[in-house]
């Protein structure tokens, strides 16, 4: 799963932080390879500049980023993952921080529904403490916020955080 955010920086007098205004997600081919639909902003959002799409992640079950890059006159932006060699703990650990956030995305946050689902069933899957069944439910949480109305979601997650707690 590829995600790709439309990022620009947001006018400020003392700071111009970076912000998201759109995300998409899409899964690669066998080669690796992958298409992004074309999005450009009906209108510019008021007050950013700069605006454009950045690969803010990518995800694969069984792997992880690695650190080997392209020159960038070959494609430098290109990203590499490489099968996971680790605990279940560390696996843990590294599939927990795979999320991503565009919390100006509105609507299109929808598109990244594909990345969570797959997050949130791997951390499930592999939750053996009450901390880590947290953490997994706050992937099942995100995807609910952006599926459900808001106290529906609030609920489900309560019920759910219930159940965590009381468990032996």
């Amino acid at each position: 799963i590829v995600v790709v955010i439309w990022q620009g920086t947001a006018f400020s007098f003392v700071e111009s932080p970076t912000v998201c205004i759109h995300v998409e997600t899409a899964t690669t081919d066998k080669d690796g390879r992958y298409r992004i639909p074309y999005w450009r902003a009906s209108t510019e959002p008021s007050g950013v500049r700069g605006l454009e799409p950045y690969v803010a992640g990518v995800y694969k079950v069984g792997y992880q980023r690695s650190t080997r890059r392209m020159p960038d006159d070959l494609g430098g932006g290109d990203q590499f993952l490489r099968p996971f060699k680790g605990t279940r703990v560390e696996r843990f650990k590294s599939i927990r921080i795979s999320g991503v956030n565009c919390g100006n995305a509105g609507e299109s946050n929808r598109n990244l529904i594909p990345l969570y689902r797959t997050i949130y069933e791997q951390l499930n899957a592999l939750a053996e403490t009450k901390e880590e069944k947290y953490d997994a439910n706050a992937y099942l949480n995100k995807i609910e916020e952006i599926e459900l109305p808001y106290e529906e979601a609030s609920r489900r997650d309560e019920e759910r955080l219930k159940r965590i707690r009381y468990e032996k």
